[in-house]
């Protein structure tokens, strides 16, 4: 039983131990609560601080402000030690007031050195809790060695000596209330030393002042810790402000760092100002000891903007509203930099007027760089940063109303790189760019600086004109700057090409362009509608044969407009099948009828039939042309079908037209094939008329396409034989097996001794290469006699017949039958007959004419 209320003592001893180290070592032993007060700030910002935080700079704050007085006292202390050790000495004798200094001297010099470092070295660098508990036991033990002095220097019956010095005592507690009151513990443990030994020794006093000596030490004692509670309590709350304080300067300085701002503090009616040192150092604005006013910030900035800030600022502060304005502001490296200044008034004096103006610098260069590369990705064209549609939209409106209030003419150039294709596809789309970046600078050079030059895309330019006089000079001087334009463009251009073997080399290039030109007065208010008008005219430079200039008129507007409704409603027609194929006979010498020419025909449900002079073009520039003779193309293979099924149909032949888009489609030939093979047609009745513009581009290309089809039995005519860019080159290579004279020589071919000419030399080199030859156009019996004599048996014209149907034609075939039944060869069937003065040549090889 014993043993367990022994080991149960020990257990309650060792918890309470254990709490009161634990009281010691928690960070808020520290805290003052001895007057029960808990003071708190009463801004609300205060409350949004991180408390830990604000409780550890506090503590580390109370612990320098302790370490400094400490010290302090360290160095003063001595003086009253002395003092004391003195007037002690010649009462108790020498030796024990000198090892009484020392001991206390030497207390002192630790005291000193530890609030040393606590208070001039870094609190991150020593544990300064740690540092601060040090100082607080060392004070302790200097306050057993204050109190001690009454045992050391106390004689029996000395009582006026004993009042001496407990008066000596009683000042040191007084004067240490300073140093302690950082910390109650302090207090407590410095002044249980110096009061509480002198009263313990007082009560062992036998003199009848003792007990009074003792109740009034023990007085003075709880006098002591209640002054140093409310003394260390205000320091405290006064820390805690600071430091609360500073955590929101930091945040703000931390805050406006990183918005890359700073403040300042202007008097509109002195000019003073006050702002961030950061600010003013880094602009060059103050330097040290200098005085810093609302004009020393004027005049660093930029000059263009200085009027704009100052009447920002003074329109601003008049009206009683926020002040905000941007301006480029010069650094120390000279760089110019934005900044935008936002104020708000704070203070006015009694009559109104702002006196007190705070507000930020805001750095927005950076801002800046980006609105600006937004800008330049939004207005302008990335490879030659000329303005690109959007913006040149904007600045034609812009013209527009300036040529309406002025009433002065404008105009817009539209031009348009001539070719510019071949060099993109010989040379590549980098040597492309660069040649279209060369030209955009030709083009500045030519124009104003109030004139604009812009890139609507690929290798058109479009050229802004303001500002150029009435109509008839604003003409005059448009027409002089598009040619301007024009000879700055054919100068040579000498082009760097990548390197061949590890050398570099340079390509002499020269190209033209086509200008389309439109007038402008502020009458047309769409910007859509003069670049319709200056594509219109451009499109008339190209199609009158390029490096031109062109002026619109209303006359060209109505014929794209026509264009434009037309291949509406050629799209119309390929879904309602409103197109049907009408035949023109091929006769030989003997009147015979050897095959027939396809002839497309529109039913166009308002104009009636139309031939395809009104719409292949159209045709062509829309793409439509590819559907188009698909169906020519399956719709003849189908009626050479159905005359092979009748031996008096079974020989004849068809002529198909194909166009140069055509041809040079990718997918023609296997359409062609196709239709061929699905349809079960003979393709040597099949006889496919080119004409000489389909020679002019990719010989090359084109040579392998027509090699291919004739390798399949397709034969190949010449269509208009002499009117184009006739070449004997391109006989001599192409798989051609006819020639067609065009009807422009045959119809006065018997009075224009130059057609006649003309004539005989298209027949004569037919023969000569060994080709069939064949007259579109023969009008009369003398046309066709002249034809024969030369050595041409082949006719087509109306002195047969015309363009018919296919009803129309099974009719004329019937009548031609019954006229001449010799026409008629059932043995001939389906198989392919030549002619008999090339029958030698089937076997020649490709592209061989001899």
């Amino acid at each position: 039983m014993k043993a367990d209320t022994v080991a149960s003592f020990l257990s309650k001893a060792g918890n309470i131990g254990r709490k009161a180290w634990t009281c010691l070592t928690y960070p808020k032993f520290l805290h003052f609560s001895f007057n029960g007060r808990d003071t708190k700030p009463s801004d609300p910002e205060f409350f949004q601080l991180n408390n830990a935080l604000v409780e550890q700079k506090v503590m580390t704050a109370r612990i320098r402000v302790f370490a400094r007085r400490s010290f302090q006292g360290a160095l003063t202390a001595p003086l009253g030690t002395a003092l004391l050790a003195w007037v002690g000495g010649d009462v108790a004798g020498w030796k024990p007031a000198m090892i009484w200094f020392v001991i206390f001297c030497v207390i002192e010099f630790l005291i000193g050195r530890t609030a040393y470092l606590c208070w001039r070295k870094a609190p991150q660098k020593i544990d300064i809790l740690n540092q601060g508990r040090r100082i607080i036991f060392l004070s302790f033990l200097i306050g057993l060695v204050w109190g001690s002095s009454v045992f050391v220097f106390w004689l029996e019956g000395q009582i006026q000596h004993y009042l001496l010095i407990l008066t000596i005592l009683v000042g040191v507690s007084a004067i240490s209330i300073s140093i302690m009151s950082p910390f109650l513990m302090a207090s407590v443990s410095f002044y249980g030393g110096l009061l509480l030994l002198p009263l313990i020794h007082a009560l062992q006093m036998q003199d009848p002042i003792s007990m009074k000596i003792a109740i009034g030490l023990g007085i003075l004692y709880l006098l002591m810790l209640q002054h140093a509670s409310v003394v260390g309590d205000q320091l405290v709350n006064d820390l805690e402000l600071t430091v609360r304080n500073e955590m929101l300067a930091e945040r703000l300085h931390l805050a406006l760092d990183a918005a890359h701002q700073d403040w300042f503090d202007l008097n509109p009616q002195s000019g003073k100002m006050v702002a961030s040192v950061r600010y003013t150092r880094a602009h060059g604005i103050v330097k040290e000891n200098d005085v810093y006013d609302f004009q020393s910030w004027v005049d660093v900035i930029h000059p263009d903007d200085r009027a704009a800030m100052q009447l920002a600022f003074s329109t601003a502060l008049q009206a009683g509203g926020d002040i905000e304005s941007e301006y480029r502001i010069r650094a120390l490296n000279n760089e110019w930099l934005w900044i935008r200044s936002i104020g708000h008034v704070v203070d006015r004096d009694i009559q109104g007027k702002p006196i007190r103006v705070i507000g930020i610098h805001s750095d927005i260069t950076e801002s800046k760089r980006v609105d600006g590369k937004i800008r330049k990705l939004a207005f302008y064209d990335q490879l030659t940063n000329l303005p690109n549609r959007r913006l040149l939209n904007e600045r034609i409106q812009h013209a527009i109303h300036n040529a309406k209030r002025q009433q002065r003419y404008g105009a817009i150039l539209m031009l348009d790189m001539d070719d510019f294709k071949a060099l993109n596809d010989t040379q590549g789309h980098d040597i492309g760019d660069k040649f279209l970046v060369t030209v955009a600078r030709r083009i500045e050079s030519c124009v104003r600086e109030i004139d604009t030059v812009a890139r609507q895309g690929g290798d058109e330019f479009v050229i802004l004109l303001e500002c150029l006089g009435k109509r008839d000079e604003a003409a005059v001087r448009a027409e002089a700057i598009a040619q301007k334009i024009l000879d700055a463009i054919k100068k040579p251009y000498l082009l760097e090409l990548t390197a061949v073997a590890g050398k570099g080399h340079t390509y002499n290039y020269h190209c033209s362009a086509s200008i389309g030109v439109t007038l402008f007065s502020g009458h047309v208010n769409s910007s859509d509608e003069l670049m319709k008008r200056a594509d219109t005219a451009m499109y008339q430079a190209k199609t009158s044969g390029r490096n031109l200039i062109r002026f619109f008129d209303i006359g060209m507007q109505e014929e794209v407009t026509a264009r434009a409704i037309l291949g509406n409603e050629l799209r119309e027609a390929m879904l309602k099948n409103q197109f049907v194929l009408h035949y023109q006979p091929q006769m030989n010498e003997a009147g015979c009828m050897t095959g027939a020419e396809t002839l497309l025909r529109w039913i166009h449900p308002r104009h009636g039939m139309m031939s395809p002079d009104s719409f292949i073009s159209v045709a062509e520039d829309t793409g439509l042309i590819l559907p188009i003779g698909r169906f020519v193309m399956e719709t003849a293979c189908a009626q050479l079908v159905a005359w092979a099924a009748r031996p008096e149909t079974a020989h004849l032949t068809l002529s198909i037209n194909v166009s140069a888009v055509q041809f040079r489609d990718q997918e023609f030939m296997d359409h062609t094939l196709a239709t061929v093979e699905s349809s079960g047609v003979n393709p040597c009745k099949i006889i496919l008329e080119i004409t000489e513009s389909l020679l002019l581009n990719s010989l090359e290309g084109i040579i392998e396409k027509m090699f291919e089809l004739k390798t399949r039995g397709i034969s190949f005519s010449l269509d208009d034989f002499g009117t184009g860019y006739s070449s004997l080159a391109y006989l001599k290579h192409l798989p051609i097996d006819q020639l067609k004279i065009d009807k422009s020589f045959i119809r006065d071919v018997l009075s224009d001794m130059n057609d006649a000419v003309i004539v005989r030399t298209i027949i004569a080199l037919a023969k000569s290469m060994e080709l069939n030859i064949i007259a579109e156009g023969v009008e009369t019996e003398e046309q066709r006699q002249l034809l024969a004599e030369n050595g041409c048996f082949a006719y087509q014209g109306y002195l047969y017949a015309g363009p018919m149907s296919t009803e129309e034609l099974e009719q004329y075939m019937q009548q031609l039958v019954a006229k001449l039944a010799d026409c008629v060869n059932p043995s001939e069937g389906n198989a392919c007959q030549a002619p008999p003065w090339i029958e030698h040549s089937q076997t020649r090889e490709p592209g061989s004419r001899h």
